[in-house]
């Protein structure tokens, strides 16, 4: 369901707007959004804009999300340059806005 729904989302996005921003907020998100690269689509994924919402950025765990969605990115040929990283450390005062 979630990658029909993405699928769905995206594509009314990109047509009304130019462009599909998504945030993702686990690891366990990305996992199903990989057969997104599989689907024989016409899917535009140069105008997709990727967030990530729920990042560590410190210690052992730091970046995994990030890291992961990688395959995903890549696999769909979504632009590196689309892709949003939460910058490293704790971050000033706006981190926590």
């Amino acid at each position: 369901y979630l990658v029909h729904r993405v699928e769905e989302l995206a594509s009314q996005a990109i047509e009304s707007r130019g462009a599909f921003c998504l945030s993702i907020g686990s690891g366990t998100t990305v996992k199903p959004l990989a057969r997104l690269a599989e689907r024989k689509t016409a899917m535009d994924f140069g105008r997709w804009h990727v967030f990530f919402g729920n990042e560590r950025t410190e210690g052992d765990t730091a970046f995994k999300c990030f890291e992961g969605a990688m395959g995903f990115v890549r696999a769909c040929g979504i632009p590196e340059a689309n892709v949003h990283k939460v910058p490293a450390g704790e971050g000033g005062p706006q981190a926590s806005a």
